[in-house]
């Protein structure tokens, strides 16, 4: 039996590593894929999103320039680890900006996730994702409620479509 697809968004690698409010469900999340419930992708330029945003938000914060890098890497290689990444190239880029709604970025995130043909998009900004062709769910909403039902599943894709 194969694994549900997950592409994680940002966000939630930010909950995760920044210890923000949502850390529990993205930590939730995480526990999901170490235990073989779900299968979690993330795209190339979350990383690079997700080592600037650490970068930045650790300086702020008052870190030194070495502490606040050598924690924004330490993220990055914590998610080369643990997850797959999926290529963003002249296709993903191409589709995205042909997708209605304003956030490329996003629209990058959507494009990856259909050539993927992930399952689902978690994420915890979800009006980027109003035109996806592929579900877009909350954090919170994904691990109350899916997670709980993937244990022994056959068959994944009939639970939100």
């Amino acid at each position: 039996m194969s694994r549900p697809t997950v592409l994680m968004d940002c966000n939630v690698l930010l909950d995760f590593f920044l210890l923000r409010p949502g850390r529990p469900d993205a930590e939730a999340m995480w526990d999901g894929h170490v235990d073989h419930k779900i299968d979690i992708h993330l795209t190339a330029t979350t990383l690079v999103t997700l080592e600037y945003v650490i970068n930045k938000t650790r300086r702020a914060d008052g870190d030194s320039e070495e502490e606040a890098r050598d924690q924004a890497l330490y993220a990055v290689k914590s998610c080369l680890q643990a997850f797959k990444v999926l290529p963003v190239g002249w296709y993903e880029l191409d589709r995205a900006k042909n997708k209605t709604g304003n956030d490329f970025e996003d629209n990058v995130q959507i494009a990856c996730a259909e050539r993927a043909g992930m399952d689902w998009i978690v994420t915890n900004d979800s009006k980027g994702f109003t035109y996806s062709t592929i579900p877009a769910i909350p954090t919170a909403t994904f691990v109350s409620r899916e997670l709980p039902r993937l244990q022994g599943q056959r068959n994944p894709r009939l639970l939100w479509r």
